[in-house]
């Protein structure tokens, strides 16, 4: 019974951190692109929170933030929720 209860309490641990991650990755979408200082030149997408949709940008390489995404797609994919029930 103890295996049970060690087994169960695990799964809903896990559960509650990562409902809690994808929440946290989801709000990533509503920061604004960030360059940085760095003077690279990587083309990188963003998610427009105004236009509820991914778009280009160059990034410098360092000091960024989490709504940078190397593939259009996954900016789409990450940021999907707010393409319809974001706010304006």
């Amino acid at each position: 019974m103890i295996i049970f209860y060690s087994l169960f309490s695990i799964l809903v641990l896990t559960s509650i951190n990562v409902a809690e991650a994808g929440h946290h990755n989801r709000v990533n979408c509503l920061l604004p692109p960030k360059t940085g200082p760095c003077k690279g030149s990587f083309p990188r997408y963003y998610f427009d929170i105004e236009t509820r949709s991914c778009k280009a940008f160059i990034y410098g390489g360092c000091q960024g933030n989490s709504n940078n995404f190397s593939k259009k797609h996954h900016c789409e994919k990450r940021c999907r929720a707010f393409r319809y029930f974001g706010s304006k």
